[in-house]
């Protein structure tokens, strides 16, 4: 079984309160951010967890099931490790430990050139590659969503491929009501978002339905481009590939064998 699939078939991490412990209250956050792994077979980088501070705490939003839905909170705590200035330990109660170790300080789980390393379920000793969080909420089940859907919908996860090289976020809305709508975060070029909920499809497929898939240029830019949704037989979690040449289209059940997560035409494995 490849790491991508180690990776996504393990449970998925409930959200977390996580409160910050006294000692730290006056440090830097050095935990908010959106974190990805890179596949070594592939190269291929895909978001993992993001993680947003609040006035009581930490929310820790896990992506290893798929989806960011809110299941729960666990409590949990920014613990001091080795030394302050050169490791920060977030505790995740029953779930393993995120290390902060900048400048390659050696952890528990191992060293890191990217500053942080996962000692979590589903993501034993990997390194992390994190970013800073969007300026503003997506739209979704954990963000803005004013959408009430009727009885004969269903609510499904979405995530952006990102084929090109510039960095963009995507959304997609309905083309018949634009509060029937989902972000996900932004991403860098060549790299797969997690998936974020909640779009909402009607249970049985009509040749009507078309959605406007938003895509936001890093300079803030928007580009809407009308698409049609493939037929479905019930509704599922789908993907929006944009492509190099700015194509974007819906892709249902993609797997790796017949079309392979992004990937830099340079990345080293």
């Amino acid at each position: 079984m490849n790491m991508v699939k180690k990776i996504y078939l393990q449970s998925s991490l409930a959200a977390l309160l996580i409160v910050a412990a006294p000692g730290f209250a006056a440090d830097t956050d050095v935990f908010s951010g959106i974190y990805s792994v890179v596949n070594p077979e592939t190269g291929a980088e895909v978001d993992v967890m993001k993680i947003r501070k609040y006035e009581d705490g930490y929310g820790v939003f896990s992506y290893l099931g798929g989806d960011e839905v809110q299941r729960g909170s666990i409590s949990a705590a920014e613990a001091e490790g080795t030394s302050a200035s050169s490791l920060r330990v977030l505790a995740l109660n029953g779930q393993g430990k995120l290390y902060y170790v900048p400048k390659g300080a050696e952890s528990p789980a191992g060293r890191s050139d990217t500053g942080y390393i996962s000692d979590i379920m589903g993501l034993a000793n990997f390194p992390l590659k994190r970013r800073p969080l969007a300026a503003k909420r997506e739209r979704g089940i954990n963000g803005i969503h004013a959408y009430v859907p009727p009885k004969d919908e269903r609510p499904v996860s979405i995530r952006a491929l990102n084929h090109g090289g510039k960095p963009i976020q995507l959304g997609v809305s309905s083309a018949t009501n634009g509060q029937n709508a989902a972000d996900t975060d932004p991403i860098h070029g060549y790299m797969a978002s997690a998936f974020n909920c909640c779009f909402y499809l009607p249970e049985t497929w009509n040749a009507s339905l078309r959605l406007n898939v938003e895509i936001w240029s890093s300079d803030g830019k928007l580009r809407t481009v009308p698409v049609a949704l493939p037929k479905y037989d019930t509704p599922e979690n789908f993907e929006v590939a944009v492509n190099p040449d700015g194509r974007a289209e819906v892709l249902f059940g993609r797997s790796d064998q017949d079309r392979p997560l992004p990937r830099s035409p340079v990345v080293k494995r």
